[in-house]
């Protein structure tokens, strides 16, 4: 395996490594209050993105970013 490499020098700015624990707690707040919405026939009221559901700074990554010159890259 001559390219087993990370070839791409972007990570993540904090230490947890995934954020898929959060992401499934909002798509799940997401289609609760989407579906309270509509059995109390409040159809305006439904949410029409995910940060009207959650906050996304309280999610355990804060972002991605570039780095520069990474020591991962090195050959």
């Amino acid at each position: 395996m001559s390219r087993s490499y990370k070839k791409t020098n972007i990570g993540g700015n904090a230490i947890a490594n995934s954020e898929k624990k959060d992401k499934r707690t909002c798509h799940g707040m997401f289609r609760a209050m989407e579906r309270n919405a509509i059995q109390a026939g409040k159809y305006d009221e439904c949410p029409t993105s995910m940060r009207e559901a959650m906050n996304v700074w309280s999610m355990a990554k804060d972002g991605k970013r570039f780095f520069t010159n990474p020591v991962y890259l090195r050959k």
